[in-house]
């Protein structure tokens, strides 16, 4: 790909991200911004921007920019491509652990995890469940990073979200349900490494 068309494609990524994201944006005009560029180059772009060392606002947007093409887009590519977005996610949760002390950017990356989760929930929960009781049993960082997530996954059943309606919310909160018995032991383990880290 030559400098021209590079430049050309960050450009488009880095309007989406604006007009996504800006405040005085409409709704409308956040969705057109989203649905602009192809999901695949956004979203490559957007974990680039996350995995480098830039100032915290443009990390921030493009957790955002994720969280939306997750929440927008995620029909548009097959099953593969979603298995890879949630391995790349969970890679990023788990780099994002072991380097990041700001709580906000923390905090997204654990909204994006359970909006992932969210999406692919009947293929993903069972599977990634252990990764997460793994990953929260090697301190108290990584404690609090999936007790973020466990945080937003629920919240997505109770908090009214339009995306979110009949069969796939209940679906969501049988299989919730239905891990009770993983989950407890989880939030036992994350609230031990809490206590002792304070």
């Amino acid at each position: 790909m030559d400098e021209g068309n590079k430049n050309s494609i960050g450009n488009n990524v880095a309007r989406a991200i604006v007009a996504a994201l800006d405040w005085n944006s409409t709704p409308d005009a956040r969705k057109a911004a989203i649905k602009a560029g192809d999901i695949r180059v956004l979203a490559n772009t957007s974990f680039r921007l996350v995995k480098k060392d830039w100032s915290s606002e443009i990390l921030l947007h493009a957790f955002k920019m994720l969280q939306h093409l997750v929440r927008f887009r995620w029909e548009e590519v097959g099953p593969l491509e979603h298995r890879n977005f949630a391995n790349a996610t969970f890679e990023l949760m788990s780099e994002i652990a072991d380097t990041c002390e700001e709580w906000a950017l923390k905090s997204q990356t654990a909204a994006l995890v359970a909006e992932i989760v969210r999406r692919e929930f009947l293929n993903l929960w069972q599977e990634l469940l252990p990764s997460l009781v793994s990953l929260s049993s090697k301190g108290p960082v990584q404690a609090e990073l999936v007790s973020m997530m466990m945080r937003w996954l629920p919240e997505d059943i109770t908090v009214h979200n339009e995306d979110l309606e009949g069969d796939r919310r209940r679906l969501l909160f049988r299989g919730l349900t239905q891990s009770l018995p993983e989950i407890f032991p989880l939030l036992y383990t994350l609230c031990l490494h809490l206590f002792l880290e304070h």
